[in-house]
């Protein structure tokens, strides 16, 4: 597989995390699944055409754009925090709401 196969391979799943933050952000839950299980597909993809380079180093486009997907990645699990306290939030005003810093938000 040529090296702008994996470009694409992370581009799309770029792509598939951009649907899922915006999806989590408006509290959408149409597509989550769909959209995830394509994630799943495309990362495992490339991961195997990544192991092929066997100890050789990686492009530097192509190693940009991974480091630019897990930042993506980053923001997703932080943004997934959020909304998991919100609706904590909402079915128990005991429960503490954590925010992106890790601490406890004062209700």
């Amino acid at each position: 597989m040529q090296k702008s196969d994996e470009l694409e391979l992370v581009k799309k799943a770029r792509l598939l995390v951009a649907e899922l933050t915006a999806s989590y952000a408006a509290l959408r839950s149409e597509n989550v699944e769909n959209i995830s299980a394509e994630l799943e597909e495309t990362v495992k993809a490339l991961a195997e055409k990544i192991e092929s380079y066997e100890g050789q180093d990686l492009p530097k486009d192509l190693l940009d754009e991974i480091v630019a997907f897990v930042h993506d990645l980053e923001n997703l699990v932080g943004l997934g925090r959020e909304v998991l306290g919100f609706y904590e939030s909402l079915l128990s005003p005991s429960v503490q709401v954590y925010g992106p810093s890790g601490k406890v938000n004062k209700k």
